[in-house]
């Protein structure tokens, strides 16, 4: 028997320990966490106006500075994603600024756990998705307009035409993998007044590009200016 075999038998475990816990109310069956979110780095190529974390430039570049440290990130996920259905990287950063990202998806992949990924899309090659897409569960991209004027002011650095090709690109290659293995590919919006006005129209170029899903949520204020 192979590793990634006894790792897919340690989640139904966990699951099931899981499960009888709540509907027990046992506190005293231990479980390991069934989803893990990896820090691993708070760097992003964007420096979106409403970021709290990148919208200003000194912010910028101090959260651009920090990364986790190889040997901590393979050590925690040796010792998680064994029972893990689940993780995601950085959700603070662009994940796919780690550094060697495809060496990293082909050394979680024995661990037999889903990637859940939220991206600006702006660094999607087919290289990437070479390894990207057996390792993903979904894929959510970043996404605040359907022109490129508001587009390109909400997300400064992006360019609107890139990233409508990176986005095709990775809707065309999953929609040419069999079903069962097909990654959940969605938009998620910060609605907020500069980009109100085109809630329908993000819908109707999601579906245009062959996006599943769109999902919206408010913008929150950090700061008074």
């Amino acid at each position: 028997m192979v590793w990634k075999d006894v790792y897919i038998q340690m989640k139904a475990i966990n699951r099931s320990l899981a499960g009888l816990k709540i509907l027990t109310g046992d506190e005293c069956i231990r479980t390991m966490p069934q989803g893990i979110s990896f820090q691993n780095t708070l760097a992003c190529n964007l420096r979106c106006p409403h970021c709290q974390t990148h919208g200003k430039e000194k912010d910028r570049s101090y959260f651009n500075s920090i990364r986790m440290s190889q040997e901590m990130l393979y050590r925690v996920a040796h010792e998680v994603l064994p029972t893990a259905d689940e993780y995601l990287l950085t959700v603070s950063g662009e994940p796919l600024t780690t550094p060697n990202m495809d060496v990293l998806l082909q050394d979680f992949s024995p661990y037999a756990a889903k990637l859940e990924m939220h991206t600006n899309g702006t660094l999607m090659t087919p290289e990437i998705l070479v390894h990207l897409l057996p390792a993903a569960k979904g894929i959510h991209v970043s996404i605040d307009g359907a022109t490129p004027f508001v587009l390109e002011a909400t997300r400064k650095g992006a360019k609107y035409g890139k990233l409508m090709h990176n986005i095709r690109l990775l809707t065309r290659s999953v929609e040419l993998l069999p079903n069962h293995i097909r990654p959940m590919i969605y938009f998620g919006c910060t609605i907020m007044a500069s980009n109100v006005r085109e809630l329908s129209a993000i819908v109707a170029l999601a579906h245009l590009l062959g996006v599943h899903q769109v999902y919206g949520y408010f913008i929150v204020i950090y700061h008074d200016d």
